[in-house]
């Protein structure tokens, strides 16, 4: 943190639709609301007048899913609380947001560090439930510590072989998990958030599109989308339609399947190798 600067939090509810029933990527994937947080905080800046909006671009630091500890930023600052699911939960939407921020070098006078300790004792808490923890198929989640090893959400977006016994919880997923959200009883009658259109996922493809184009192709398809992101490769995506087809009706495709047997990345050949033998095993007798 530069001298006399601050930090502003902001939390973004995302669009989900209760009539939105999508299996294969996350809610908060299928818009760019990264993109669009970080496009909204600059027009805030600039509509805020003196002194902000004479700051220069290279006195701003904004930041989005960044490797800045945002949730415990945005606790800091009131907007909501860490809850067992480890995600930062506020009170009208729950968890169903996503957080950005902006370093400033400016120093906004504002509570006290008893203060801040006081406002956030009295924030509610999870309690004694514990749903997000039985719920979810890994076992990812204990004492509001998350095991980055037994996430799927994790796991979506990283490199390497996936666990046997995520493989086996996989179901169509091709980003992200939400069930410890989907239990949460602070997502029980959320409203809907943010309706953009921002890198908006539309259509989706299907399984199929991921096992029949190159790596190159799957890239350039989700261009601007969330999905379009330097951390999430098309590598990631293949391995993932793999794991995918085990639970999929792939069966009359096993050609597709085969054909990633013998491939260069050690993840995609491993997931390959193990929907077959899990499609074999369904047709035995």
């Amino acid at each position: 943190m530069p001298p006399q600067s601050s930090i502003i939090s902001a939390f973004f509810p995302f669009f989900r639709s209760t009539q939105e029933k999508i299996k294969t990527i996350a809610p908060f994937a299928l818009r760019n609301h990264y993109k669009e947080m970080i496009l909204r905080m600059k027009v805030v800046l600039k509509s805020a007048g003196p002194p902000f909006s004479s700051l220069t671009r290279k006195e701003i630091r904004l930041f989005s899913n960044s490797r800045f500890p945002e949730k415990q930023m945005a606790a800091l600052g009131g907007l909501g609380f860490i809850g067992r699911n480890t995600l930062l939960i506020n009170k009208k939407y729950g968890s169903r947001g996503l957080l950005a921020g902006m370093i400033i070098p400016l120093n906004l006078m504002g509570l006290q560090d008893e203060e801040f300790s006081e406002r956030n004792s009295e924030m509610p808490q999870c309690g004694s439930c514990r749903l997000c923890e039985e719920a979810c198929p890994g076992g990812a989640l204990k004492n509001h510590q998350l095991s980055r090893i037994d996430c799927l959400q994790h796991w979506t977006s990283s490199d390497g072989p996936v666990p046997e016994k995520l493989k086996n919880v996989w179901g169509q997923r091709m980003y992200g998990c939400t069930i410890c959200q989907d239990v949460c009883p602070w997502n029980r009658s959320v409203p809907e958030g943010t309706r953009i259109s921002t890198g908006l996922i539309d259509p989706i493809p299907n399984l199929k599109f991921y096992l029949s184009h190159s790596e190159k192709e799957i890239k350039e398809s989700f261009r601007g989308t969330a999905l379009g992101m330097s951390w999430f490769k098309s590598s990631h995506m293949i391995r993932n339609a793999l794991l995918s087809a085990g639970s999929s009706g792939l069966e009359g495709r096993i050609d597709l399947i085969e054909a990633f047997t013998d491939s260069d990345d050690p993840a995609i050949r491993d997931a390959a190798l193990w929907v077959l033998d899990r499609l074999r095993q369904d047709r035995e007798p």
